[in-house]
């Protein structure tokens, strides 16, 4: 699995999982990630990083992820886009 994260349609950093994991239906499961991420960097990026420091719960948020799943003799990617804003996580 792997997740491109965007703070105000800059692109921030991927997250990724290499390992298998197993989803239950009706259930929540934990899907651990490995986040790599230069706040510094990230400042640097966004077209008001006074204004993003400030209001950081309300900055828009999009994560594209692309699950791969194992259907036995192949496999499929299928997409997702999540929108929102970061104290949707909170």
């Amino acid at each position: 699995m792997s997740y491109d994260v965007f703070i105000q349609n800059v692109y921030v950093t991927t997250l990724s999982n290499a390992n298998e994991t197993t989803i239950l239906p009706a259930e929540t499961s934990t899907i651990g990630l490995n986040i790599l991420l230069n706040p510094e960097q990230v400042l640097k990026s966004m077209p008001n990083p006074l204004l993003s420091i400030l209001d950081f719960k309300n900055l828009p948020l999009k994560i594209v992820m692309r699950f791969k799943i194992n259907l036995g003799l192949f496999a499929i990617t299928i997409p997702y886009t999540y929108e929102g804003a970061i104290k949707d996580f909170m």
